[in-house]
């Protein structure tokens, strides 16, 4: 029988806009103030996380990205940087 899988891995294995529209969802659900208390209270816990993994998703692509302006290919080196997007706060 194969393992059950955890939030946080379900999290690494979901790209950055599936992560973002899962935390939209969450941020809407929160606002609607309908949610009984327990639900809020494992809403927001798993917003934290959600929003954990992104960052470093952030951090991780930021890395890609300097490495290869560094790496000194044929490409000419652009000025690239990721940045959270201010919605995903």
């Amino acid at each position: 029988m194969p393992a059950k899988k955890t939030e946080a891995a379900k999290k690494t294995e979901m790209s950055y806009e599936q992560g973002i529209e899962r935390f939209e969802e969450i941020v809407n659900r929160l606002g609607a103030g309908n949610v009984s208390l327990t639900e809020s209270i494992s809403l927001f816990k798993e917003g934290k996380e959600l929003s954990s993994a992104l960052k470093k998703m952030l951090d991780d692509f930021n890395g890609e990205i300097t490495k290869l302006n560094q790496s000194g290919s044929e490409f000419e080196k652009a000025e690239i940087s990721v940045t959270e997007d201010d919605s995903a706060k």
